[in-house]
């Protein structure tokens, strides 16, 4: 089964980039290392802004849609598989934030 339905909120960048640039930039003068920092925090903007914030509650139709489709689609066009062996894990978690109200 296929969905075009999107998931944007449900992905964030690699934050492996922001630390690299911070620390070439910390050890280095160099324009190169700065503007490099520069174009990853641009990256890494809303997701810095916004925090937790971009975490939303679970809703019926998320845990629905877990519980039939084979992957999401999130921002940038990418396409990440939902697997078979985590989604009642899913389901449980998304089950206790929704009792508890993160």
């Amino acid at each position: 089964m296929s969905s075009s339905k999107d998931f944007p909120h449900l992905w964030w960048p690699k934050f492996e980039n922001l630390y690299e640039g911070l620390r070439e930039a910390s050890t280095s003068a160099s324009s190169v290392a700065h503007a490099n920092l520069a174009h990853v925090l641009q990256d890494v903007q809303v997701w810095l802004q916004m925090g937790l914030q971009g975490f939303q509650p679970p809703a019926d139709d998320a845990r629905s849609f877990l519980e039939k489709e084979s992957h999401l689609f999130v921002a940038n066009g990418k396409k990440v598989p939902i697997k078979a062996e985590l989604r009642s894990a899913a389901v449980l978690l998304s089950n206790h934030l929704v009792k508890h109200r993160f």
